[in-house]
C-alpha cells in the first residue's frame, strides 16, 4: 500500500511540481511554495484514491 502512494510522487507533472516548487523556495516566494505544495499533496492523493484496489 504504501509502495503505490510513493510511487504516486513519479512522474513528470510531479517533477515539474517538485521543480517549480524548490524554485519558489529558493527565490524566497512562500506563499507560491505552500500552493504548490498542497496541489501535489493533492495531486497525489487523488491520484492514489482513483488507483487503489
Amino acid at each position: 500500500m504504501w509502495l503505490k502512494f510513493l510511487k504516486d510522487f513519479t512522474g513528470p507533472i510531479e517533477y515539474m511540481i517538485e521543480a517549480a516548487a524548490i524554485v519558489s523556495a529558493i527565490i524566497n516566494h512562500w506563499d507560491d511554495l505552500r500552493s504548490l505544495d498542497l496541489q501535489h499533496c493533492l495531486d497525489v492523493r487523488f491520484e492514489y484514491y482513483q488507483n487503489v484496489d
